[in-house]
């Protein structure tokens, strides 16, 4: 469910906790496990009024060019490479 490098090991990079993977937000899979962890049932006392902010829409990895690399490589929920 995670970003692969171009040896289609997980990819890590540097980012503000230190040496990070993400998740691969082009497999379905991944996409259901992100949103899992924000029902309501995950948190004690949270209810339809609590909401979520989430201020990162790109992958911030620190190296010379600030992204994750284009050889990264990304597999849909059958394990096709897309």
């Amino acid at each position: 469910m995670f970003v692969r490098d171009e040896n289609y090991d997980t990819f890590f990079g540097d980012c503000w906790p230190g040496n990070s993977t993400w998740l691969d937000f082009l497999n379905p899979l991944a996409q259901d496990y992100w949103g899992s962890l924000f029902d309501y049932s995950t948190f004690k006392g949270s209810n339809y009024l609590y909401s979520f902010w989430n201020d990162m829409n790109e992958p911030a990895v620190f190296n010379d060019i600030h992204t994750m690399p284009k050889t990264n490589v990304h597999f849909d929920s059958q394990g096709r490479q897309v």
